[in-house]
């Protein structure tokens, strides 16, 4: 690409397009997509990064990812979490076993933050403490190296750039301490790479992964490493810490339970279309007809178009289907998010056993792994629409090509 073409783009503040031009042209011509294919592949992309760069400021502007160390941490709340494996990290205990560590959980929970504070453990050990957590958390300390995706993978020209800087001994610390993010992200080779340093990691050399798909990791990385799960917040606290910064409380609450357990990504959300859009797409959600083809696809089309993104689309069917869960099963209907709702979710609801329902769930959440995978999302969308309205339970991830 053609640096004047690259600047008329970014002008445009088409800056994806500009920084992904030739792989798009390359799958564009190995997938055969013809004109308006192509530009509506153009048109979500863009739309998928800008939300995502929006998130990614209003999380900054949140403070969420900001560096705490372990001594400053309330252990108290968090309900669902391994404690037995966090109190073996915070003792540094697995150090004894040259084992490594994977943080795994949902997408804004804290498992970054938290990864950062036990490299501050490491680094400080029989070191000036204040100093060593201050380096961290400015991202200058000499024996610390973050790895993140650069575009959508980590690849292994990254990996070996990392391990080539491990054959020098530590420069101020005891240990080298290697942070690398959404670990998930890496292809084949560079996670091939990494499997061959783990296995022989060479002395005072530690690996905190991040994840929030470990099931997308190889398993042989998982079986060389101590895993520590974190799992969704309760909704009721992230509604507490919405409305104490502000939110308005019916958008809270809403928010809370659309997360997915995620404070991260209710902080990023956007309020204005869940209280104007949200109505109307559940409304037509629970009117979606069996064997109704062109209702199916026209739904199909407003979840990839949702302007908070196709994954918070997903989101809201699942909370959709969560409410019908509850109707079928009469049970916390006090927690029915969308009790506005209720008539059509019952009506809904009437088509299925409680069992038939819960696996439809489990289709969405497969469903937004694949949508990870830049697969081809109105047809997966769409085929997930259609296993949903089938009443009896299914099992969507076997009906979909790995």
């Amino acid at each position: 690409m053609s640096d004047d073409l690259e600047h008329q783009l970014i002008a445009l503040r088409l800056h994806h397009l500009a920084a992904n031009l030739n792989d798009l042209i390359a799958r564009a011509t190995k997938a055969r997509l013809g004109p308006r294919e192509l530009i509506a592949e153009i048109v979500r992309a863009e739309t998928h990064d800008r939300h995502e760069r929006s998130t990614a400021r209003r999380l900054r502007d949140a403070k969420i990812g900001r560096f705490k160390a372990l001594a400053d941490y309330d252990w108290a709340w968090p309900k669902q979490i391994d404690r037995e494996a966090i109190e073996r990290v915070v003792s540094l205990d697995f150090l004894t076993d040259d084992a490594n560590v994977i943080l795994a959980g949902p997408q804004g929970v804290g498992k970054t933050m938290a990864a950062y504070a036990f490299a501050a453990e490491l680094l400080a050990a029989n070191r000036d403490a204040k100093l060593t957590r201050r380096k961290v958390a400015d991202g200058n300390h000499p024996d610390m190296q973050v790895l993140e995706p650069e575009g959508r993978f980590i690849k292994k020209a990254a990996i070996d750039a990392l391990v080539q800087k491990l054959v020098y001994a530590p420069y101020e610390a005891e240990w080298k301490v290697n942070l690398i993010l959404q670990a998930e992200t890496m292809n084949p080779a560079a996670a091939n790479a990494l499997l061959k340093t783990l296995e022989e990691p060479g002395r005072n050399i530690v690996f905190l992964l991040v994840t929030s798909a470990p099931q997308q990791l190889l398993p042989t990385v998982l079986s060389r490493c101590q895993k520590v799960v974190f799992g969704p917040m309760d909704p009721e606290l992230i509604e507490r810490v919405l409305v104490e910064r502000g939110r308005d409380p019916d958008d809270a609450r809403i928010i809370a339970r659309v997360c997915d357990g995620s404070l991260g990504r209710a902080l990023a959300m956007e309020p204005g279309p869940l209280r104007e859009d949200r109505h109307a797409l559940g409304a037509r959600f629970y009117r979606l007809p069996s064997g109704g083809d062109v209702e199916v696809a026209r739904f199909s089309e407003s979840v990839v178009q949702w302007p908070a993104g196709a994954d918070e689309a997903l989101e809201l069917v699942k909370v959709f289907l969560a409410d019908a869960v509850r109707e079928v099963a009469m049970a916390d209907t006090h927690r029915v998010v969308h009790p506005d709702l209720s008539d059509d979710a019952r009506a809904f609801a009437a088509r299925y056993d409680l069992r038939s329902l819960t696996s439809k769930i489990r289709g969405v959440t497969y469903t937004q792994r694949l949508l990870q995978r830049n697969v081809n999302a109105p047809l997966a969308v769409q085929a997930l629409l259609v296993d949903i309205l089938t009443p009896r339970a299914t099992d969507f991830a076997r009906t979909i090509p790995r």
